[in-house]
């Protein structure tokens, strides 16, 4: 059986907020009605990101200067890629979902790109909370959690679910 597939990119540091910001607002891949956005605009991520990380930003906290962002994917298999308007609804709560983890408000903006054989979404989360400036996070057994609530949401939407296998532990620089 084939499963969907939900990994969090790691990131060097040649990769840059803007670039990333960039690649998956590409209009080559995506359209603007499947761009999704929790806690920021659509039209200036990469400002209200940076604005956030400012507003909390100290000596101490030199966010600007380390890993900026967390990226996420979601890729269906190829035989469910017909079915982009319940994939929308599903990458939105998903979204919805990681936004809020550890009961933060976090800034997150999405994009469902169409250019490939199977529909994968994009998620680039800004890994500073805009209530308390407290620093993405995500140990391995809340990313377990996150994987078993995202096959709640993929099988509410009659989606194969994601593979459990890769438990790695993702924390933010």
């Amino acid at each position: 059986m084939q499963m969907a597939v939900f990994k969090i990119v790691p990131v060097g540091e040649n990769h840059s907020l803007k670039a990333k910001l960039n690649y998956i607002l590409n209009p080559a891949s995506t359209s603007s009605e499947l761009v999704f956005t929790n806690f920021l605009s659509a039209t200036e991520p990469y400002d209200e990101m940076i604005l956030v990380k400012r507003c909390y930003q100290s000596q101490k906290n030199e966010t600007l200067l380390y890993r900026q962002f967390m990226e996420f994917i979601l890729s269906l298999n190829d035989f469910e890629s017909e079915r982009l308007d319940d994939f929308y609804s599903c990458v939105q709560e998903v979204m919805d979902l990681i936004s809020t983890l550890d009961g933060g408000a976090y800034q997150i903006i999405g994009a469902i790109h169409t250019n490939t054989d199977n529909l994968h979404a994009h998620m680039v989360l800004n890994n500073i909370n805009m209530q308390n400036g407290k620093r993405f996070a995500l140990p391995r057994d809340e990313l377990r959690n996150l994987k078993l609530k995202i096959n709640d949401i993929l099988n509410k939407h009659d989606f194969e679910k994601i593979e459990m296998h890769s438990l790695e532990r993702v924390d933010s620089a």
